[in-house]
């Protein structure tokens, strides 16, 4: 009886460490796929704030979640603002 009890208890602890194990590994897993994401999107706009940004670049967008429904609206930003400085430019050059 005893060695059924222990045998139980060792397949109890082995199956909690398990699902610890995978637990941790999901949740790595999700903050990952969360922050690799959101640190391109802040490099991108430091670069951007930096003064010196490439207005042709674009953030990848990868998925269509939040993460990607943001990349897409800075890409779309940065269109807007690379139209805008181009349009400025071929304005200046005709007064001239």
């Amino acid at each position: 009886a005893k060695s059924t009890i222990a045998f139980w208890d060792l397949v109890q602890y082995t199956t909690a460490a398990a699902l610890l194990v995978a637990i941790l590994i999901y949740g790595w897993w999700i903050a990952r796929s969360i922050v690799h994401p959101t640190n391109a999107l802040i490099a991108r706009m430091r670069d951007m704030a930096g003064g010196a940004g490439d207005l042709t670049a674009r953030v990848e967008v990868r998925s269509g979640d939040e993460i990607g429904e943001l990349s897409s609206a800075i890409n779309a930003v940065i269109a807007k603002i690379h139209d805008l400085v181009v349009q400025v430019r071929e304005s200046s050059i005709q007064l001239y």
